[in-house]
């Protein structure tokens, strides 16, 4: 009884943790091409003697999920705070 248990929580703990890795730090609903030419045509407008910097939205407290800024998300489409 005392392995079935123990086999039980290890396969469970397994699949948590193989889901949570296959979780994407990026926006699912563009694909990278689209990020890619977005970041391209900055590129051009403001030269090859510039760089563009922006910052993504601080972690908050609490249970809150954090809103990127939208020039940052239309860019890179990162959800993750202080990116």
């Amino acid at each position: 009884m005392k392995v079935a248990l123990h086999r039980t929580a290890a396969v469970l703990l397994f699949t948590a943790s193989a889901y949570g890795q296959s979780q994407s730090y990026y926006h699912s609903d563009f694909p990278p091409e689209e990020f890619r030419a977005r970041w391209e045509k900055v590129s051009t407008q403001i030269g090859k003697e510039a760089a563009a910097i922006l910052q993504g939205a601080p972690q908050v407290s609490g249970f809150i999920m954090p809103r990127q800024d939208n020039n940052f998300y239309f860019l890179s489409g990162v959800e993750t705070p202080h990116s």
